[in-house]
């Protein structure tokens, strides 16, 4: 079953209704709304490009009112150091980020692409360590080392399996072994 581009946008609205509902955090009902505007945008046939930025300006935009409306900017204190982290996040996380995810899934397998959530978190600790000194311990080193031969394993995998061999063993059922 083949679900169109619209139903999973009215799926993603119903779940984010109902975390709401289980949590009360309010905003998942902004969020939802950017989702069903979404899904709107899909039923008149936008590509999935349109799509996730009719979610990303409905949503988002729905987020910045209400918080308006809460009188949440006269906590919010930007600096320039400030705008600067918005301005590298915008333009090397989203920007960036999403061109090269989508250039990767167009020229190697999803299994491999997917990696990149196993080693984002990596860097993102090592840089925190070497540029803001950020304390890291002995537990976290050997936890990104066996995060990254995993890595390592699952890039390389498809490369130590003999030929000739399936990728993964048969449905049926083994023998049992008798005493």
């Amino acid at each position: 079953m083949a679900w169109s581009s619209s139903t999973v946008w009215w799926v993603v609205a119903g779940a984010m209704v109902a975390v709401e509902l289980a949590t009360g955090t309010f905003y998942l009902l902004m969020l939802a709304l950017g989702a069903a505007a979404a899904a709107l945008a899909a039923h008149t046939g936008a590509s999935l490009s349109v799509q996730l930025i009719v979610a990303a300006i409905v949503g988002g935009g729905a987020v910045a009112l209400v918080g308006t409306f809460l009188g949440e900017w006269a906590s919010w204190h930007l600096s320039s150091r400030g705008i600067g982290a918005i301005a590298y996040l915008v333009v090397f996380g989203s920007i960036v980020g999403y061109s090269a995810y989508s250039y990767a899934l167009r020229h190697a397998s999803a299994t491999i692409v997917g990696t990149y959530a196993y080693v984002n978190p990596v860097i993102a600790v090592l840089l925190g360590w070497l540029l803001l000194h950020e304390p890291v311990g002995p537990r976290t080193f050997i936890a990104m080392g066996m995060i990254l031969v995993a890595v390592v394993w699952i890039q390389f995998s498809h490369k130590l399996r003999p030929s000739g061999r399936p990728a993964v063993r048969s449905s049926s059922p083994e023998p049992e072994a008798t005493t």
